[in-house]
């Protein structure tokens, strides 16, 4: 049965299968059995989506359980951004059946009018598009503006196509931005060390010798206190523990610094914190990644990767806040993830979105990120320079230390006590305080309280 998602203004009947796109204009060369879908749901897509990531170079960001969960929370709430709210939208592409690209999109109504946007645009570190490799060889700029005349025949009152953190890392860039569109820096660049096989010329190449001395010394220094490990984490009900813990660190962290916690907590989880434990929860080989650096047994740090494409994805990763800051335990998982990933043969490491300063000292190049928007009418231009001056008034705070460490001093001021669960205990951590204890008493903590102890096959 036909399904009708309803507008502020006009309408939209989905799912629907469209015959008239003009591959002429936005194919190299004809190709039959070709045409497009709207979907207002992932139904009945699932399968075909799941068969057309094994032949796309799109990011783990466009996996369908990463999918799934963004469109889940927008068919719950029908909220989006501050002031709108938004139904499901994906442009599905077909060859003789056969999925070829989907675009996972909402269309937002706020005060400006009706917009297309990527789903869940502020939580994923790369939107865009999930594409078929060989389908990619067979199009041309210029493509997009036809699927865009497309969707003005169909929502008459679109107002704008405006798509956020596009990577120029992947296929779909070239084709899908191409004449008429806007396009600005976003507010966020995205930060990727090259890798190859010899583990020791590539840590030379990020670390001066005086560094690298430092932390070997760390390292020593640390495995006096017990058995020191490092571990991926397979043992399907372990994964989906420690990723609970590491979030809740990282909670602590963030409230810690006066930064926003974008995670919730595991009684009330925001969608982000719900992407990633859908992500653990995949069954598929190259799913969400959990990493642990142990003491006696017991997880000190924690890191949730994915790994995909050849290359290494760092998603998230936390300390325990007992941990005695002098020992780095966060640096020396990091280190041990990148030897990790070097001695596999992998391509590279990506840092993912943010600006953060230890990204640029771990890290060789850097991905475009980029945001795009095409006004379609006079709402939509208006909504395009709301939409760049909010950024640019963001970005300007930001890179401003007097104002953004008004900003952080402000959230300090209005985080209660931070509650965290160690061991089975139940701590409070205030905002900004000082949590290491000293290295005696947490010797004593990894001897007398081990977490889970871990086997070889976990």
């Amino acid at each position: 049965m036909m399904q009708t998602v309803e507008l502020n203004r006009g309408l939209i009947n989905t799912p629907k299968t469209l015959r008239r796109l003009p591959v002429s204009r936005g194919l190299r060369s004809p190709l039959t059995g070709f045409e497009v879908e709207f979907h207002n749901s992932l139904d009945g897509l699932e399968n075909a989506w799941i068969e057309l990531e094994q032949h796309s170079n799109s990011s783990p960001f466009q996996r369908f359980s990463w999918i799934k969960t963004l469109y889940s929370y927008c068919q719950s709430s029908s909220q989006s951004g501050l002031f709108g709210k938004c139904r499901p939208l994906i442009v599905a592409g077909r060859v003789h059946g056969r999925l070829v690209f989907a675009l996972p999109l909402v269309l937002e109504t706020n005060v400006f009018g009706n917009h297309l946007k990527w789903v869940g645009e502020n939580v994923s570190d790369y939107n865009g598009m999930i594409l078929d490799r060989t389908f990619a060889q067979q199009i041309r700029p210029g493509f997009f503006n036809q699927l865009v005349e497309i969707l003005r025949s169909e929502i008459p009152n679109l107002d704008s196509v405006y798509l956020t953190r596009n990577s120029g890392a992947y296929d779909a860039l070239e084709w899908l931005f191409a004449d008429g569109v806007n396009q600005w820096p976003a507010e966020y660049g995205s930060h990727v060390l090259k890798l190859s096989r010899n583990w020791k010329s590539v840590f030379e190449r990020v670390r001066s010798k005086k560094s690298r001395s430092r932390l070997r010394s760390k390292t020593r220094s640390f495995g006096m206190l017990g058995e020191i490990s490092f571990r991926q984490i397979r043992n399907q009900n372990l994964k989906v523990e420690y990723t609970n813990q590491i979030l809740d660190w990282k909670t602590v962290q963030l409230r810690r610094n006066g930064s926003r916690n974008p995670f919730g907590n595991e009684t009330s989880p925001s969608i982000t914190r719900d992407a990633i434990c859908s992500s653990v929860n995949d069954s598929a080989k190259d799913s969400l990644n959990v990493f642990g650096l142990f003491c006696n047994g017991r997880m000190v740090a924690g890191m949730l990767a994915f790994v995909a494409n050849q290359n290494f994805y760092y998603l998230v990763s936390a300390y325990s806040p007992d941990v005695p800051g002098k020992y780095s335990v966060g640096t020396q998982l990091l280190v041990k993830t990148l030897e990790l990933a070097s001695r596999s043969g992998l391509n590279q490491y990506d840092f993912l979105l943010g600006d953060e300063p230890y990204k640029y000292q771990w890290c060789d190049h850097s991905l475009p990120m980029t945001n795009h928007m095409v006004p379609l009418s006079w709402r939509g231009s208006l909504y395009g320079v709301y939409v760049r001056s909010r950024q640019e008034i963001k970005t300007g705070v930001m890179n401003s230390p007097f104002l953004s460490g008004l900003v952080k001093k402000f959230l300090r001021a209005n985080v209660d006590a931070a509650s965290i669960n160690f061991n089975g205990e139940t701590v409070s951590v205030k905002a900004g305080a000082v949590n290491a204890v000293n290295p005696t008493v947490f010797k004593d903590r990894c001897n007398d309280h081990p977490h889970v102890m871990m086997s070889r096959e976990n």
